[in-house]
């Protein structure tokens, strides 16, 4: 039924795929565990932040086993500046319940914490071979827009991307997808003009339509941190509020004169981060190497760092 339109995906994909990412080369033999790392690791963060992160991880935990003794501190530290650090929680806990394979059915994935509808899909067909359909955001956009959709409901969507599978190549198919929801169909201004099935797709004249409308609504707020430096070291706590990772003390500004600002976001809010120096050590910290390679830390922090390391810098040079 769509054998020009799974030609024309296929060709262009061949020639323009990012077939280079090191989690489409594992093959089928011991490739489910490197594709599972990949997909948490893609969740709602860009390929081009995941690749030195992925590398890392599988060097330090090449298989499901070695994982799954592993501690959370030792997770979170190759973690550290990925964010959304649930996701490496749950990677350790799912590791610690199976401890050698991940299982190869739909059914069992969806147990497992962390894995969802697409991931699952993801796994059996990147990992396992098996021809599934299934749909991230970019997958869904391009769905929408090519069967001129409005407000699917994700049964919907699941029928669309079932009909439309090439069960002949369903690697490549996805795969092909992906990357034409990332890189040509895109959420604003789409490359129509390059897209190798604008020919078939029936919304290409009504796109705004058949384009779901995501709006961020940020909350401004500030944050204002205490920093106790002493002996090449700084007073840090856990902190629940950053996942249990190392964080700065939130302090009242009272009087003082901050030192350094800087900018962070996390999920709704867009947060001034205003830095003070503290002339004793806050309660509830420990003193701590600037090491992030050791101990850690939220995203925030490694910020923080690195304005510190640049300010300590500055003043050697005066």
């Amino acid at each position: 039924m769509f054998e020009k339109q799974h030609k024309a995906l296929l060709q262009w994909y061949d020639v323009c795929g990012r077939k280079h990412l090191p989690w489409r080369n594992l093959g089928f033999v011991n490739g489910s565990y490197g594709v599972y790392i990949s997909e948490i690791m893609l969740q709602q963060t860009q390929v081009s932040s995941v690749l030195g992160y992925y590398e890392r991880f599988l060097q330090r935990f090449p298989t499901l086993h070695s994982l799954s003794l592993a501690s959370e501190d030792e997770v979170l530290v190759l973690w550290a500046g990925l964010g959304y650090y649930s996701r490496a929680k749950n990677l350790l806990k799912t590791a610690k319940i199976l401890k050698e394979a991940l299982p190869n059915t739909k059914e069992a994935l969806l147990k497992l914490p962390g894995i969802g509808e697409y991931t699952a899909g993801a796994i059996l067909c990147f990992g396992f071979g098996q021809s599934v359909a299934f749909f991230d955001t970019n997958i869904k956009r391009f769905l929408m827009r090519f069967f001129a959709l409005q407000n699917p409901k994700e049964k919907q969507l699941q029928e669309f991307a079932q009909k439309f599978l090439n069960t002949k190549d369903s690697f490549n198919h996805n795969q092909a997808l992906l990357d034409l929801g990332a890189l040509v169909c895109i959420a604003s201004n789409p490359r129509c003009n390059i897209c190798p099935l604008y020919d078939f797709c029936q919304g290409k004249n009504e796109i705004s339509k058949h384009t779901l409308k995501k709006q961020i609504s940020y909350e401004q707020i500030q944050m204002h941190l205490g920093i106790f430096e002493q002996n090449g070291r700084v007073a840090m706590l856990r902190d629940e509020k950053w996942n249990h990772l190392f964080s700065f003390p939130e302090i009242s500004p009272k009087d003082r004169q901050a030192f350094a600002t800087l900018k962070h976001t996390r999920t709704k809010y867009k947060i001034q981060v205003l830095l003070y120096h503290l002339s004793a050590q806050p309660t509830d910290t420990q003193m701590i190497e600037k090491d992030s390679e050791k101990y850690p830390m939220s995203s925030l922090s490694l910020k923080v760092l690195k304005v510190l390391e640049k300010k300590s810098l500055e003043n050697l040079s005066f």
